[in-house]
């Protein structure tokens, strides 16, 4: 004697609509999709899916609308600007920029270097290999090192600074504004007459500023 088959609504309900698969499961089984309205360039599409044991159970998921893209041009990053590629949808001619690329950033080269001494600052050159941007970097004046009263660095003795005003063994900014200070103030002290003309005046302050830059 033949066992008759089974009839089992799937999903646990009773619904019998024909066409009608006979089986003992009790859920959907689905295909894999029809696309029921194509998507547009700006419009959503539907695709519908069909349980395979009763066609009359179904269920839809939206399309995200999408371009159909043809690659114009590809723009490479660069140092300081991100990379993208440039398309345009062949159906409804719009263009735009997708797959975006960071910024590379600059590759910094040392390409020239003057060394700082006592009392002048050096500075490193740098310059990218990529955009030729160039970047300085300050190297400070050391200031002397005396040993003995002599520069372990340049060899100047420490008794043989002149315009030192303050004392520091430094012939700087200091030095300068100290004897301007003298020079507004014209009280009379000839310790600072460096031109020996018996007089404290903007000849001294010249000889002082070319002394600094000849150091």
């Amino acid at each position: 004697m033949n066992t008759p088959a089974v009839f089992v609504a799937c999903a646990g309900t009773d619904d019998y609509e024909l066409p009608f698969v006979p089986t003992t499961e009790t859920e959907h089984k689905w295909d894999g999709g029809t696309v029921t309205t194509p998507p547009t360039c700006t419009q959503p599409g539907v695709m519908t899916y069909t349980c395979i044991y009763n066609p009359s159970h179904t269920y839809t998921e939206e399309i995200p609308p999408h371009h159909t893209e043809r690659p114009l041009d590809m723009v490479e990053p660069t140092c300081t600007e991100g990379g993208y590629v440039l398309v345009r949808c062949t159906v409804c001619k719009a263009e735009y920029k997708t797959n975006f690329t960071e910024p590379l950033g600059h590759d910094y080269e040392l390409a020239y270097s003057v060394a700082e001494t006592c009392v002048k600052d050096g500075y490193n050159l740098y310059i990218c290999s990529r955009c030729d941007c160039e970047n300085v970097t300050v190297l400070t004046a050391t200031g002397h090192s005396f040993s003995q009263g002599i520069c372990t660095a340049c060899g100047l003795s420490e008794k043989n600074i002149p315009y030192d005003l303050n004392g520091d063994t430094q012939l700087n900014a200091l030095d300068l504004s100290l004897l301007v200070e003298v020079l507004l103030n014209d009280n009379g002290d000839l310790s600072f007459d460096f031109n020996g003309d018996g007089n404290v005046n903007i000849i001294d302050l010249i000889k002082m500023k070319k002394q600094m830059a000849d150091i």
